[in-house]
C-alpha cells in the first residue's frame, strides 16, 4: 500500500471537505508507511483538537506527533482496520499540555471502487466525563460488593424462577456450598423440600410486590437453637415489575426471647 500523495489542503470550496470541517469532530485519512500510519489530511476540528497547523500534521506518522505510546495504544486498532474492520479503541491524551484526557477513537476502512483498502479513517470523541463517571460506578460496585460479601448475615438474591443469582459469603458458609455450587440451582433444591415448603409461601408474596418477614426457631445451627428472622424484600426494576426477591436473614435470638418473657410477664 502507497502513501497517498495529496497535498496538505487550505480551505476549499467542495462541498464534502466544508461538511467534514463542519463536523465537529478530529476527522483523519491515514495511509501505511512502512510499518506505521501516516496522516494524509485532517479536517479543522482535528488541527484544533491536536494544536498545530495542518502543515506541521499532514505527512507525519502517528509516533511522529504523539510518541511512541500513542501509537502503541493504536496499532491493533489501525491493523483492523486496514484489514477491512471497523474497529475502536481508548486512551489518554495529553495534547497541548493540557490535563489528560481520554478519548475514543473509531477506526474504519477507506475502499476504493474495487472495494480495496486504501486508507483508513480515524474520528475521535471525547469521552473524559463518561470513563470518570464509568470510573466511580465500579468503585461503588465493588464497595457494595466488598460489604455484601463480608456482612455477616445470610444474603442471597432470587429470580423469578427461585433461581439463586447471588450469594454471599455468610449464606456460603450456613449451608456449607461454594457460590460456584449454588449459583443457578432453585433455591428450593439447596435446603430440601420440607424447608421450602416452609419459605416458598414469603418468596411467593415477595414476587407479587410484598415485603415480607418470616420468624422461627432454626434448631440446627452449630450454636444450639436460634430465633432466625429473614427478610423478603421484592426487586423492582423502573416500572415497577418485580423482577426478584431479596432475602436477607439476621438473628434475633435476644430480641425474641425478651418479647416472650415480656408477654409472660403480662
Amino acid at each position: 500500500m502507497k502513501l497517498d500523495d495529496t497535498p496538505t489542503r487550505a480551505l476549499s470550496a467542495d462541498p464534502a471537505e466544508r461538511l467534514v470541517d463542519a463536523v465537529d469532530l478530529p476527522i483523519g485519512r491515514w495511509a501505511l508507511s512502512g510499518d506505521e500510519a501516516r496522516l494524509l489530511f485532517c479536517n479543522m476540528p482535528y488541527t484544533r483538537w491536536a494544536g498545530r497547523s495542518s502543515a506541521d500534521l499532514v505527512g507525519r506518522t502517528l509516533a511522529e506527533l504523539y510518541g511512541a505510546g500513542a501509537w502503541a495504544a493504536a496499532r491493533d486498532a489501525f491493523a483492523s482496520a486496514f484489514a477491512g474492520r471497523a474497529v475502536h479503541y481508548e486512551r489518554r491524551i495529553t495534547h497541548q499540555g493540557a490535563a489528560a484526557r481520554w478519548v475514543r477513537v473509531q477506526v474504519f476502512p477507506d475502499r476504493n471502487a474495487q472495494g480495496e483498502v486504501e486508507a483508513v479513517y480515524t474520528i475521535g470523541w471525547d469521552i473524559h466525563n463518561d470513563v470518570l463517571e464509568r470510573e466511580r460506578l465500579l468503585d461503588a460496585r465493588q464497595r457494595l460488593d466488598r460489604f455484601t460479601e463480608h456482612i455477616p448475615y445470610p444474603l442471597t438474591y432470587v429470580d423469578r424462577d427461585y433461581r439463586l443469582r447471588f450469594v454471599n459469603l455468610a449464606y456460603q458458609q450456613a449451608v456449607r456450598l461454594t457460590a460456584a455450587e449454588l449459583l443457578g440451582r432453585p433455591i428450593g433444591d439447596i435446603r430440601g423440600p420440607a424447608r421450602w415448603d416452609e419459605h416458598k409461601p414469603y418468596f411467593d408474596r415477595a414476587l407479587a410486590g410484598e415485603s415480607m418477614q418470616y420468624t422461627r426457631l432454626v434448631p440446627d445451627l452449630p450454636q444450639g437453637p436460634r430465633w432466625m428472622r429473614t427478610s423478603y424484600v421484592p426487586d423492582l426494576d423502573d416500572d415497577g415489575q418485580v423482577q426478584g426477591v431479596y432475602t436477607v436473614t439476621i438473628d434475633v435470638h435476644e430480641l425474641t426471647e425478651a418479647q416472650q418473657r415480656l408477654a409472660l410477664r403480662a
